[in-house]
């Protein structure tokens, strides 16, 4: 899997940026192990993550990942409670905000 993370000039300073991009480069090693093979995710670094705290942005982290299907699920028996119409399984989706404000494309 690859990552990047771009932060652009909005974001703050060249410190500012690379702050962030450090920060987001270790939240992304230590979840990247429950991350799914086979993906690329770049990581988009708005204004708002400079001011953001290291937990703050780990959450949003895991949020993306989750609502980019990333996240390897652990192996368990098939759910019969689904929806099923005409053999495809419904899926029903929720617009997560980001608390950090970094997004992924």
């Amino acid at each position: 899997m690859r990552v990047g993370i771009s932060a652009g000039k909005r974001v703050g300073g060249a410190v500012v940026r690379n702050r962030v991009r450090r920060r987001l480069r270790a939240i992304v090693r230590a979840e990247l192990p429950a991350w799914r093979d086979g993906f690329d995710a770049v990581f988009a670094v708005r204004a708002p993550a400079a001011d953001a705290a290291f937990p703050e942005l780990a959450g949003a982290v895991r949020i993306l990942a989750r609502r980019a299907r990333l996240i390897r699920e652990p192996f368990s028996a098939p759910d019969t409670s689904s929806s099923v119409e005409g053999g495809s399984v419904q899926h029903s989706s929720s617009h997560l905000s980001t608390p950090a404000d970094v997004s992924a494309v």
